[in-house]
């Protein structure tokens, strides 16, 4: 039988990138990957490796979860000054808002 059972996922972070990782797909990938190391292979060791790289992700994910809700307002706020709908004093708002939620 030939490779490519997981399509070839060893090449999947080289080729695309780490956000590739963040596909659910690809994380359940991981997650076979870590149990097949535990029940088949007896590697635990690689096990908890990959069992960190998928904490790892999820970590990133609520981080930046966290950041872009907080940038919301003034990424909407670009948007629609350069399409018009807004003035610069209409971004500079959302700016203060977003200055604001940090303190």
């Amino acid at each position: 039988m030939s490779g490519g059972s997981f399509n070839y996922f060893e090449r999947a972070v080289n080729l695309d990138g780490v956000g590739v990782l963040f596909n659910e797909g690809r994380k359940k990938t991981l997650e076979e990957m870590r149990d097949i190391c535990i029940e088949e292979l007896d590697a635990p060791d690689a096990a908890a490796e990959i069992e960190t790289i998928l904490a790892t992700i999820k970590q990133a994910e609520v981080l930046l979860e966290t950041r872009f809700d907080r940038l919301a307002g003034i990424f909407h706020g670009i948007e629609w000054e350069r399409s018009a709908d807004w003035g610069k004093d209409q971004v500079m708002g959302e700016i203060e808002k977003y200055r604001e939620g940090l303190k």
